[in-house]
Formats: C-alpha cells, structure tokens, sequence
C-alpha cells in the first residue's frame, strides 16, 4: 500500500461467484423517514415544577411551640382526592377518554379553596398528611403536590396505607 492511494473494494460475491452490488441509497432514504415518523409522533413531555418541600424533623424548633393539626387527605387510584369526610372530585375535560391528563389548580377549585381556608387560618405553620394508594399514578400526586405548592405548603408529610 502506496501512501495516499487506496486498494479498490472487491465486489460481493454469492456462493456460485456472482457479484452483487448492494444499493445504500435506498437504506438512507428509509433511515430519515423513520427519523422524521419518530420527531412527528414523539409527545413532549411537560416539563415539572420545582417543589420545595421541607420535610418534618424528629425534633421540634424551640420556635413551633404552638400545635397545629394537619390536614389529612387520600388520593385513590382514579384520581379522587378525599379530605375525611368531604371528596375532592377531578374536573372531566373530555368525555370517554380515560387518558391520564395533568389537572392544574384551576381543575381543582374546590381543593384550592379548602386548602387556601387552612392556609388563612395557621398561616405558616400549614401542614399535610398525604395517603396515596399503590396503583395511583404518579402524575395525580404531582397535580395535588403542584396545588400544595400554588397555596405555599411546605410541610408535607406521606402515610403508608398500612
């Protein structure tokens, strides 16, 4: 091998010494349509709020003296959020679909303004207890979470089911 010159590539060949020739053309075209069906269908995932939670300690601050009960509330699989004895019901935008979709606070007035009555009345000292089933998605919790967050909880807690 001279430097700067090459070998020429020897052509395929089957078992009966035919050459064949393989057509790369073809492939590149299908490779950029797949990529093009994959960009078109792809859904963008809608990005999550930052949630600053602070979670409790096992020893109290010599400046929270004061008891304040928390809310408790159970979120159940289908997405109902449910508050001892009162049920916060998620707002249908879409009849038939059962499609898991992202509720905002809006979606939920009546958990808005249950929560935002308790946020009046302990002010910075809000708590919540959170018992969330196992098969509920994750997404319900992010939505409840996301309502804490418009009200300013920060003190949130997560009680097993047992």
């Amino acid at each position: 091998m001279i430097h700067g010159h090459t070998r020429p590539r020897r052509p395929l060949h089957d078992l009966k010494g035919n050459s064949t020739v393989i057509e790369t053309s073809s492939l590149i075209d299908v490779c950029f349509l797949l990529l093009i069906y994959f960009l078109v269908t792809t859904a963008i995932a809608e990005p999550e709020s930052d949630i600053i939670i602070q979670l409790p300690t096992c020893c109290p601050s010599r400046g929270s003296l004061v008891q304040v009960d928390p809310m408790l509330f159970h979120i159940v699989e289908n997405g109902t959020i449910s508050q001892r004895a009162h049920q916060f019901n998620r707002k249908v935008t879409s009849t038939g679909d059962h499609q898991l979709q992202h509720r905002s606070t809006s979606d939920m007035p009546e958990l808005a303004r249950t929560i935002g009555a308790y946020v009046d009345m302990v002010g910075s000292k809000a708590m919540v207890k959170v018992m969330v089933d196992d098969n509920t998605p994750a997404q319900y919790v992010i939505d409840f979470l996301n309502v804490l967050e418009a009200k300013n909880i920060k003190k949130i807690t997560f009680l097993s089911a047992d």
